[in-house]
């Protein structure tokens, strides 16, 4: 299956994080600082525009994604 970067998915979509881009250390500190990790489950209230950081529900809380970060989280949308 292909995953697909989070900066291209559309609010109101709910995925499941599979891979994040691991050749950054700093990068990958703030992903899981974040909460995006694989196998946690988002849903994207905002996606990106012009730009903009990305605002999701991870769990119990809101989590802004800035767009360098959403380029490095892989994710498999959820089947409806």
């Amino acid at each position: 299956m292909e995953f697909v970067a989070l900066r291209d998915i559309a609010a109101g979509e709910e995925v499941t994080v599979r891979l994040v881009s691991d050749d950054d250390p700093d990068r990958l500190r703030e992903l899981r600082r974040r909460g995006l990790v694989p196998g946690a489950r988002l849903k994207v209230v905002a996606g990106t525009r012009y730009e903009s950081p990305i605002e999701a529900d991870l769990e119990r809380h809101r989590v802004s994604v800035p767009l360098g970060l959403a380029r490095a989280v892989f994710v498999e949308p959820l089947s409806t």
